[in-house]
């Protein structure tokens, strides 16, 4: 292997196999050797600006985290693509990407959403899987601007079951943002008060049950009431009665900060 091979190689190991120009150059690599090495099959090129090892791993996140190391710094992942990257239910990592630019600044790229903004605290921002982001609770206030009052809910609570946000929280950055032209938030703000059919389904099973009884004409029961605590762990039903002594469970609940769940069965008892 020569010597600029095995630079090259050896910014793409610390780079999930990603080479940017910017690495390349700054490790003594010219456009043309770069280019020699697409011509040769060592690279190949997937941006204006990055390239990656011939052979290396091109999952969704490599995908982001390359066209990330392409737009350059600063620059998050932002709507449906950090929906997917936080896990919340229903959203999938795919293309295209959705990336949150300081306002200023001004890009185009293929099977890229840019957006620009100008409000951009530390606390709004992270890193998931090594990429940057926007945090959670900062990614479902933006989802309100163009989604569903049940897209909503369904983020709201699959971030509250993993332990990603709080309802005091999200006020907090709802009042902080507000005055700033911010499209949805009324709806979002509706959602957090609880005006919502599938408001605290922790699932996907929970969630179509929630639907059922309102399209039964049913009334709404109060839903994830605590049973029991132990170990730092929490276990509470899916619906239940304050007035009648039933409860019943879809699912099991989930961990303290995490989305894997004890075993559980439906139960229900009336007396």
């Amino acid at each position: 292997m020569t010597s600029t091979n095995r630079r090259v190689t050896a910014i793409a190991t610390g780079q999930h196999g990603i080479v940017s120009r910017a690495a390349a150059h700054a490790a003594g690599v010219s456009d043309a050797a770069l280019r020699s090495r697409v011509e040769s099959g060592f690279l190949v090129q997937f941006g204006a600006h990055t390239f990656r090892l011939a052979g290396s791993t091109r999952d969704a996140v490599d995908l982001l985290r390359g066209v990330l190391a392409d737009v350059g710094a600063p620059a998050w992942a932002c709507g449906t693509t950090a929906v997917a990257l936080h896990g919340f239910d229903g959203w999938a990592l795919r293309r295209p990407f959705h990336i949150l630019l300081p306002r200023g600044r001004y890009l185009r790229r293929s099977a890229v959403t840019l957006h620009t903004g100008d409000d951009l605290p530390p606390i709004d921002l992270e890193e998931q899987f090594e990429v940057a982001t926007t945090s959670p609770t900062r990614t479902i206030i933006d989802l309100a601007a163009a989604s569903t009052r049940d897209q909503l809910a369904v983020a709201l609570d699959s971030a509250r079951r993993d332990g990603l946000t709080s309802e005091p929280l999200l006020h907090r950055r709802i009042a902080a943002l507000r005055g700033k032209g911010r499209r949805g938030l009324p709806a979002l703000v509706d959602v957090l008060d609880g005006r919502d059919v599938v408001r605290r389904g922790h699932s996907w099973l929970e969630r179509e049950f929630l639907h059922l009884l309102t399209r039964a004409g049913l009334p709404r029961p109060v839903t994830q009431q605590v049973l029991a605590r132990a170990g730092g762990r929490v276990c509470a039903s899916t619906a239940g009665s304050r007035t009648r002594r039933w409860s019943s469970s879809c699912s099991a609940t989930a961990s303290t900060g995490h989305a894997s769940r004890c075993g559980a069965t439906s139960s229900a008892s009336t007396r």
